[in-house]
């Protein structure tokens, strides 16, 4: 009988306490909702993601959550220098860009077979450019091989690299990848072109 007299006291002094101090709690988002702000963000930007490829990190100040365009198995190559659309990210930290959502498009000339320089554009709600990182392009196939319209691209974030750190691959079965460094975007699109 006393035990239980001194369990009923503990309960209600923990009721008091948290009636007086209150019960904090801090929840991260779950990828779920994560995967949800993304897709209902690829709809504002005007492009479908595939959400079920979606990555994310946080490192040094820097959150980065992105998912690739749902229809980039489908584009070849080829398309780099006109410009494809990539994916949308999520960037928060990755100075000098502004906290927000973004469509990534991605750019490289003199396409061939091989590892070759690009460049992905940042855009906004209204299609600005509002900032440019330079990206590398490792091209398998200048046409997209039969097999890639059944599988899916992955996102690989990769960090403390040496002289980055935090990389970016889209790995595409399109027959390319793109990957560009984080902590190298300009402003207004002043990357070299």
């Amino acid at each position: 009988m006393p035990y239980q007299s001194f369990l009923k006291r503990v309960a209600v002094l923990a009721l008091i306490f948290i009636a007086v101090v209150g019960c904090h709690t801090t929840t991260p988002p779950s990828a779920q909702s994560q995967a949800d702000a993304l897709r209902q963000a690829g709809e504002r930007l005007g492009l479908p993601i595939r959400a079920s490829s979606m990555a994310s990190i946080t490192s040094g100040g820097t959150t980065i959550i992105t998912a690739p365009a749902a229809n980039l198995e489908t584009v070849p190559a080829t398309e780099l220098p006109r410009g494809i659309n990539l994916a949308v990210a999520y960037l928060d930290g990755a100075a000098p860009v502004p906290r927000g959502y973004y469509r990534l498009r991605a750019y490289a000339d003199n396409v061939r077979l091989g590892t070759i320089p690009g460049r992905i554009e940042l855009l906004d709600g209204t299609g600005r450019v509002v900032g440019e990182v330079l990206a590398t392009v490792e091209v398998h196939s200048l046409t997209v091989p039969e097999e890639a319209r059944r599988q899916v691209t992955q996102v690989s974030i990769r960090n403390r690299e040496v002289n980055c750190p935090i990389r970016v691959c889209y790995l595409c079965t399109n027959g390319h990848w793109v990957c560009y460094c984080a902590q190298s975007l300009d402003l207004e699109g002043s990357a070299t072109r």
